[in-house]
């Protein structure tokens, strides 16, 4: 088994193209033409959420506003809400095209990621680079994941990236066994900055900090995060970001790989809801991908595809 990374960034403007479909996730990280396509093998996928952020670093002071939408049940019970949507009806229809369901499960306080039998969705908040977050000589600098486990800090980059997906796959299969997503509660590194928010409108102002912090509005929606990160969980990969013929790129896309400051994108698009009902169809097998050849227990080949390739 491995693991693979996907992630959703920050971006003041969202990006442009002409072509329509969606785009499968596989077992090559970033090349949805190699590979085998990642899939459940089962269609109830329960989640539980840690909210709570990491609102007391080791070494520096509280942080309430840290808390995402500065609350931390406002935003479980968003994302409880939003996640919903994946259970797809094509437009027109009267029943959902697919029955796959992603349910909320009891609240955690859990903080490490990995293949244990919990699909995690974290709140983090603080960079582990920081030393006011983890001390210098803290041993948990040396494994990667350690001190995201300790101290619910974030551990990737120190800005621009506001979601991530963490997969672990059956390597002979593509089957997907545990699904983790982690959020970027607050990004400081830039002038104007961001602050996770539940509301729907309006947009928050340039710099949406206090104290105490502007409320009641659209700084980075934590629930157009979710429905994206789950996109990944299911198997779906970014649109706006590969060579033909998977450069689908539609404007009312859930799985394009940028959001704007101020956006809500609580819906899925036409093309969403194509690739969610293609791999799981109602009632219907799910569409998993024939390995082509064998290297060191992982399988490649060509399967990921975009609708009408």
């Amino acid at each position: 088994m491995t693991r693979r990374r996907a992630l959703a960034a920050v971006a003041l403007l969202a990006v442009a193209g002409a072509a329509a479909g969606y785009v499968r996730e596989t077992t090559v990280t970033g090349d949805p033409a190699s590979g085998t396509c990642l899939w459940w093998g089962k269609r109830q996928l329960t989640y539980r959420v840690n909210a709570t952020s990491a609102a007391n670093p080791p070494t520096g002071s509280p942080c309430p506003d840290c808390a995402p939408c500065l609350d931390a049940a406002a935003a479980s019970s968003l994302i409880a809400a939003t996640l919903p949507a994946w259970t797809a009806t094509r437009s027109g229809d009267v029943q959902a095209c697919t029955d796959v369901a992603l349910q909320a499960g009891a609240a955690t306080t859990q903080t490490a990621l990995g293949y244990d039998g919990v699909n995690l969705v974290v709140f983090r908040s603080g960079y582990c680079g920081f030393t006011s977050v983890v001390p210098l000589d803290d041993p948990c600098r040396s494994t990667v994941g350690a001190c995201a486990a300790k101290y619910n800090c974030w551990e990737h980059d120190a800005s621009g990236t506001i979601g991530l997906t963490t997969i672990t796959w059956n390597t002979s299969t593509g089957e997907i066994l545990d699904a983790d997503v982690e959020f970027h509660g607050r990004d400081y590194t830039q002038p104007s900055g961001y602050l996770l928010t539940c509301a729907s409108s309006p947009a928050c102002s340039a710099a949406p900090f206090g104290p105490p912090p502007e409320a009641g509005c659209v700084s980075i929606d934590v629930g157009s995060v979710a429905l994206h990160e789950a996109g990944h969980v299911l198997g779906l990969d970014h649109t706006c970001s590969y060579a033909p013929p998977y450069d689908s790129c539609t404007a009312d896309s859930v799985m394009r790989p940028v959001i704007p400051a101020g956006t809500v994108r609580r819906t899925l698009g036409a093309d969403d809801v194509a690739g969610v009902c293609a791999i799981y169809p109602r009632g219907g097998a799910t569409l998993t991908c024939a390995p082509v050849t064998s290297d060191g227990g992982r399988k490649s080949g060509g399967c990921a595809s975009a609708e009408g390739v």
